[in-house]
């Protein structure tokens, strides 16, 4: 198997396997319900995003039903908005990143983050971008990681004309950066920023995949 995802990065490389196996399994015995694909990758992967992301391409959101069943909703990702992803040269487990997590959250914590994910959703929708930032803001799981991913709390405070924002990509240790310009400029703030913390990192510029 050759794959250009970095293991253990926070990019997703283990539902894309799940899905890349899926694929192989639906050219020797036909296509096969999404629905039923969506199923047996939360049961490997124990959630759905990563592997519908793969599967349907483009913006999903996910919900996983009680009795395993999921429910993934497609929708284009605005082309104006590019995505940066910065992989610093450590791995970083997702069993490792998880453990970190504390097993409760304040309740103000978890409505900050309920509201976000309305204006996230909302802002793409009407591509009202100037308010993405905030959506970006995380109480859940990003300030826990920053004891673990170099420089995270550095990266999460970057401004730069044309930088939305950023975020931690998955688990990590890779951080995501929203963008609409200034490409190179933002790249350089990236990969600059984990330097300063004593590590090498590799910038990536992402096209999102829109399913068909």
């Amino acid at each position: 198997v050759e794959t250009e995802i970095p293991l253990c990065s926070g990019l997703g490389s283990s539902a894309a396997a799940v899905a890349a196996g899926f694929r192989l399994f639906e050219s020797l015995f036909g296509p096969q319900p999404i629905d039923k694909l969506l199923a047996a990758g939360c049961a490997i992967e124990g959630h759905p995003e990563n592997l519908a992301a793969a599967l349907l391409g483009g913006l999903v959101v996910c919900c996983q039903r009680g009795d395993g069943s999921v429910i993934a909703l497609p929708a284009p990702w605005p082309r104006a908005l590019l995505i940066l992803v910065a992989t610093p040269e450590v791995q970083l487990e997702t069993r490792r990143s998880r453990a970190i997590l504390p097993q409760t959250v304040p309740l103000s914590a978890a409505v900050s983050n309920v509201q976000r994910v309305a204006l996230l959703l909302e802002a793409l929708r009407t591509r009202n971008y100037a308010v993405l930032s905030e959506a970006l803001r995380d109480q859940l799981h990003q300030p826990s990681r920053c004891a673990i991913v170099p420089a995270l709390d550095r990266l999460l405070a970057l401004r730069h004309p044309g930088l939305i924002g950023v975020c931690l990509s998955g688990s990590g240790p890779s951080v995501a950066a929203i963008a609409q310009s200034h490409l190179r400029e933002i790249s350089a703030l990236l990969t600059t920023t984990f330097r300063k913390a004593g590590v090498r990192a590799v910038t990536r510029t992402l096209s999102v995949y829109q399913s068909t």
